[in-house]
């Protein structure tokens, strides 16, 4: 089984991190979608956790997209990474890593993760794939989603289209 790791702080989700979901459930058997409930500048995390549970994973179109909330998205992917390498996931499972290049080359780079994760890597089970934010993927940032939560039209255009008739909760249950 290959499962796809998607972490992040989605704050709140956006067409482009949506992008990098469906990419991930395109090319993976499971997609874990991983986030916290850390607050990101006035943009509450625990209004954000009853967004996922409330209104997202609802209408969910990716039928392969797990969602996982936990302290830390990154300390969580790690948490998968060492379980592989102990041999606690069962055999043949193979995690895929997505992230921008930035994060790739200092989290996830070749030294550290031969390193750390040596007999998964020679095996080939963990995969690091690369999406350039705004290159590969819409132009969109966590950001500008939240500096738009008054204004409803331009909170509608960042979010994916299985999300927009939805604009409207999302920001009620935002702000």
């Amino acid at each position: 089984m290959q499962i796809g790791l998607v972490s992040g702080g989605f704050k709140p989700y956006h067409k482009g991190h949506h992008f990098l979901v469906e990419k991930a459930s395109r090319e993976n058997d499971v997609v874990k979608i991983i986030t916290s409930v850390k607050s990101r500048d006035e943009l509450s995390g625990e209004a954000m956790r009853q967004v996922w549970l409330d209104v997202i994973m609802p209408v969910m179109p990716l039928k392969n997209a797990q969602l996982e909330i936990s302290k830390s998205p990154v300390g969580k992917t790690f948490e998968y990474l060492d379980n592989l390498e102990a041999g606690l996931l069962p055999e043949g499972t193979i995690l895929n890593v997505y992230a921008g290049q930035k994060d790739l080359n200092s989290r996830f780079r070749d030294e550290y993760m031969l390193k750390k994760y040596p007999k998964s890597m020679a095996a080939g089970a963990i995969i690091r794939t690369p999406v350039a934010r705004g290159k590969d993927s819409p132009k969109c940032s966590g950001e500008s989603m939240r500096n738009c939560l008054g204004n409803i039209e331009l909170f509608r255009a960042g979010l994916p289209e299985f999300l927009k008739s939805k604009a409207s909760i999302i920001i009620k249950l935002l702000i």
